[in-house]
């Protein structure tokens, strides 16, 4: 069976991003962390990831003429990664939240419903 891929979208320390990456590998064999977004370029969770072998993408969202812009440049990323699911670790949601609902909406339909493993948190 192919793993679930699924990305982390993290700004800042990593300890979040940490715990992640931890419960995931222990408890959900069938799932896989294969990509780290980040919005900030010096965010020390880049450092965490690569210590665990996840390549990080580094989106400044200023620099892109608009929300769309930035928001395409994401979705290839998680194309590319052959992601289907999208964790939220200390990320600044705000700037991405309609995108992230909408993300999370479309592949949703269009997964196996393995999802609801998610729905329990790994601190419980």
């Amino acid at each position: 069976m192919n793993p679930i891929k699924l990305a982390v979208f993290a700004s800042g320390n990593g300890t979040n991003f940490t715990a992640l990456v931890n419960y995931v590998k222990k408890q959900l064999p069938n799932v896989e962390i294969v990509r780290l977004i980040v919005d900030h370029k010096n965010a020390f969770v880049i450092q965490r990831a690569k210590k665990f072998g996840i390549p990080s993408t580094y989106i400044n969202y200023r620099k892109f003429i608009d929300k769309s812009d930035a928001e395409t440049k994401i979705i290839g990323c998680l194309k590319e990664d052959q992601v289907s699911g999208i964790l939220l670790a200390g990320f600044y949601a705000n700037h991405w939240s309609e995108f992230i609902i909408s993300f999370s909406k479309q592949n949703y339909q269009h997964s196996s419903g393995s999802f609801t493993e998610f729905s329990r948190s790994p601190w419980n």
